[in-house]
């Protein structure tokens, strides 16, 4: 039975104990972090301006409608309320952190920044993806996705700018825990969001909009860091890495295409990319024996059943990713269907991405590697195969109940899995292009952007 409207309070609190729910239970990538990153998600929920708040609110919305326990009303509602903060947020940054003439007209003594991009805001505009990732309510969803993430992209732009400006007088705000650049709040942010904004760059290729310089170097420390306990990255598991190169792979890709780059510069990006992914593969942490290692009590901290398991799924995905990336590198220019070098990827994705169970919370981030499993598989596969591909997003769907999945599941049967054309490979480029093998190419060509995030 759908929530009727009750008084705003007690929905709120309803709405609010969903969310946390939802987090813990779904997309939580470290077990062991739920009691530090619930006190950090209090901490900015309740800062007094409740934007970020706000926008959890509207995500526990479209998650509890899309499970059909709320109505219409109570999600667009609370939409609308999430935006409105957001937007008086931003009103700040009209008032202008620039420094000013004070009454004497003589220019103040501190520089400070405008409210507008501390953890609050950033928090909040990452958190205003959530409805479309949720629940997106039209074909138009990678079009909001990315007028949101340049709003996002703007605020992380001016943090920095405070952070950094040279200007003679005094910054205050650069010792105040929701301004500073290392601000747990602001790094689990700005992570998510470039994870995001990668994910919307594929398949159909294009550059990412958040620049590595804001986010790399620190999420790469802190999955080594995390690694060293047993305790992957909870915004990226172990990922950092990969999902930075397929950005790049995505960017070389969109050159080639729209001509930015001849076929011969592309192959030489393309060796340099290849070399760094198996730069990267070397870096993923190793794989944990669960039943040694808890037989002898010998792996650090103690680590508990959950924790191993947690950071061997973490471990299988960044593999994943790694050879999504590798694969989706050689699709951009080889058509032929039974390419040795792709199917020995693709076995490979294969065997890991089985033995990820459904339940766990690394799913949440492996939508990529199984829409390139979809997309190579053809109608006389074995492994993978069209119904394997079906039955692993159907159950990806039905435990989390988030429409991205089932979107991207819709999207591969309607826009991959079609009757390939039996053309020659020395076909025009337009024939091949409609042959399944070539689908990064259609993709690009036919604007096939499902949201992978």
């Amino acid at each position: 039975m759908p929530w009727s409207l009750p008084p705003s309070q007690h929905l709120d609190g309803r709405l609010f104990e969903h969310w946390m729910t939802m987090t813990f239970d779904l997309v939580c990538l470290d077990p062991a972090s739920t009691g530090e990153l619930r006190q950090m998600y209090f901490h900015v929920a309740f800062h007094h301006r409740f934007v970020t708040l706000y926008a959890m609110l509207a995500g526990s919305a479209a998650h509890l409608l899309a499970l059909g326990l709320v109505e219409d009303t109570v999600f667009v509602a609370a939409q609308q309320r999430a935006f409105k903060a957001m937007i008086d947020s931003l009103g700040d940054s009209a008032l202008d952190s620039r420094p000013k003439l004070n009454e004497t007209g003589r220019l103040q003594k501190n520089h400070l920044p405008a409210l507008s991009f501390d953890d609050d805001s950033v928090m909040a505009s990452l958190f205003l993806l959530g409805p479309q990732i949720i629940n997106p309510d039209d074909n138009y969803v990678l079009d909001k996705v990315e007028y949101l993430l340049r709003g996002a992209r703007a605020l992380i732009i001016e943090r920095y700018k405070y952070a950094e400006c040279q200007c003679p007088l005094n910054h205050p705000a650069r010792y105040v825990q929701r301004y500073k650049l290392d601000s747990p709040i602001f790094q689990c942010a700005i992570r998510t969001l470039a994870y995001t904004d990668i994910m919307a760059c594929i398949p159909c290729a294009r550059a990412p909009l958040i620049g590595k310089q804001y986010w790399l170097d620190r999420a790469v420390e802190a999955a080594s860091e995390s690694a060293r306990n047993l305790r992957p990255d909870n915004d990226l598991g172990y990922c950092a890495r990969m999902f930075s190169l397929l950005g790049d792979c995505a960017d070389a890709i969109e050159g080639l295409y729209v001509g930015a780059m001849d076929q011969v510069d592309f192959e030489h990006c393309r060796t340099i990319l290849n070399h760094q992914l198996e730069s990267a593969a070397c870096e993923i942490p190793e794989l944990i024996d669960l039943e040694n290692s808890i037989r002898s009590n010998s792996s650090p901290n103690h680590a508990t059943v959950e924790t191993i398991a947690a950071h061997n799924s973490s471990i299988k995905a960044a593999i994943c990713h790694g050879l999504a990336n590798s694969i989706f590198l050689l699709r951009s220019t080889d058509y032929q269907q039974s390419s040795p070098q792709v199917k020995m990827l693709c076995d490979r994705l294969f065997k890991y991405v089985y033995e990820i169970s459904i339940d766990d919370s690394i799913v949440t981030i492996m939508l990529w590697p199984l829409w390139v499993l979809g997309c190579e598989s053809y109608s006389d596969s074995v492994n993978p195969s069209r119904q394997q591909i079906t039955a692993i997003l159907e159950k990806m769907y039905q435990r989390r109940q988030m429409k991205n999945s089932e979107n991207c599941l819709v999207t591969i049967k309607r826009d991959i899995w079609i009757d390939s054309l039996a053309h020659p490979l020395e076909a025009s480029d337009q024939m091949q292009s409609t042959q399944q093998s070539a689908w990064v190419r259609r993709c690009w060509e036919k604007r096939i952007r499902p949201l992978l995030a």
